[in-house]
C-alpha cells in the first residue's frame, strides 16, 4: 500500500502514486492544496462532474 497524491487542475484531477512515505519527500508536485491518501495502486480517484459517476449518484 502506498500513497495517492491528487492535484486539481483546469483539466480535472491529476493523480500520482508512490510506494512509500520516503518517495513523497522527493515529489515536487505537492502543494498546500494537494490531497494525499493512503491506498492501493488500483484505488484511483474519480472526479464526479458531468460524467457517468454523477449519473450513478443522482
Amino acid at each position: 500500500m502506498g500513497y495517492h497524491i491528487i492535484n486539481i487542475t483546469e483539466n480535472g484531477i491529476k493523480s500520482e502514486y508512490v510506494n512509500d512515505k520516503k518517495a513523497l519527500m522527493y515529489l515536487d508536485t505537492i502543494t498546500e492544496d494537494s490531497i494525499i491518501y493512503q491506498g492501493e495502486p488500483h484505488w484511483t480517484p474519480l472526479q464526479v462532474k458531468n460524467g457517468q459517476q454523477k449519473k450513478m449518484i443522482n
